[in-house]
């Protein structure tokens, strides 16, 4: 092989190599994610874990369509542990809600968006599914903001929860589809969330 040869695949190796490192900005050289109307960050591709074999909600199952189930920070009762009710707080809320094809959606509202137009915005925030396998639920959603937006591949994040009456409180730190640990925010850990009921809930999910 000549030297010429030689130093063409070495150079292609060393791009597959950088590119595989996820350190640099590989969305723009192959797409991994894309940005819907409202901003929020949608994968290229479908690769949930959870999506392969997707969960349907049962009439049996604690999990309801027709509620919201929502968390917020200054709501938190320190005695008992747990996130309460935050209807009557004015601040904003991060809210989970299920659908019943086994996908969810996770999103953050500032006071002045928590209405029911965007409870049913399908366009906004995270999105992920789930599956309930002896009573506790388990969650996958993608997300950016691991290196900073331009240097992030994405990952899709899981986590595992308990389904309570009432509420969910999550008790797992996430963890990638590869395995791979490093540290970040976990927007689900040592949460709980209220469940909400809202009337006129509409929409479906197209991830």
């Amino acid at each position: 092989m000549s030297w010429k040869k030689i130093a063409k695949v070495t150079s292609l190796l060393i791009v597959l190599s950088v590119l595989n490192s996820c350190r640099v900005p590989c969305n723009i050289i192959i797409k991994k994610y894309f940005f819907t109307e409202s901003g929020a960050v949608r994968p290229a591709k479908n690769k949930f874990k959870l999506g392969q074999n997707p969960y349907y909600l049962k009439e049996s199952d604690h999990i309801k369509t027709d509620c919201v189930y929502q968390s917020c920070y200054r709501s938190y009762n320190s005695d008992e542990k747990i996130y309460l009710d935050c209807n009557n707080t004015n601040e904003g809320i991060t809210f989970l809600r299920f659908f019943k094809n086994g996908r969810f959606l996770m999103t953050y509202l500032s006071p002045t968006e928590r209405n029911l137009e965007h409870y049913n915005d399908l366009k906004i925030g995270y999105v992920g599914y789930y599956k309930i396998e002896d009573g506790i639920l388990f969650l996958e959603y993608f997300s950016v903001n691991r290196y900073g937006m331009a240097a992030d591949c994405g990952s899709f994040d899981q986590f595992r929860c308990e389904i309570h009456e009432n509420s969910i409180s999550s008790f797992s730190v996430g963890v990638t589809n590869d395995d791979e640990s490093y540290d970040r925010k976990n927007t689900l850990t040592n949460n709980s969330y209220v469940k909400v009921k809202v009337e006129g809930l509409t929409g479906t999910p197209d991830w």
